[in-house]
């Protein structure tokens, strides 16, 4: 693979199967690979309905949010042929990591959504 595009994006909330769907195919259109997607509001008790219900083809990572209204980062790979090597994500959903191969190239793939507030934003990085 010569050329690997990434492209971060802000979801505002991807509960809704048409708002996914319109992700999904935007990012399939543009030929994203690997796409970092923030805010999802995914949790855990639904990852299948994320996963099974979905026009994405491609391999999908989550760090889940504990709330259907906030927080939640996922990686989503389209057209990549790549081994993961182990994943790290925190329980707030905030963090998702990923140490992936792909062609015998090592890659770590970071995702993270901060919080809005400058305080608890501040917090948020001396901790991590």
């Amino acid at each position: 693979m010569n050329d690997l595009s990434v492209v971060s994006l802000n979801a505002r909330g991807m509960n809704s199967f048409e708002k996914r769907q319109k992700i999904y195919d935007w990012l399939r259109d543009t030929n994203v690979h690997i796409a970092l997607i923030q805010e999802t509001h995914y949790i855990e008790k639904n990852e299948l309905k994320y996963t099974s219900n979905s026009r994405w083809f491609g391999k999908i990572f989550h760090a889940f949010s504990n709330s259907p209204y906030t927080r939640g980062v996922s990686v989503l790979f389209n057209n990549v042929d790549f081994d993961v090597e182990n994943v790290h994500k925190t329980q707030d959903g905030r963090i998702l990591l990923l140490n992936i191969n792909i062609q015998n190239n090592a890659y770590t793939i970071v995702n993270v959504y901060s919080p809005n507030a400058e305080v608890e934003r501040v917090s948020f990085f001396k901790k991590k």
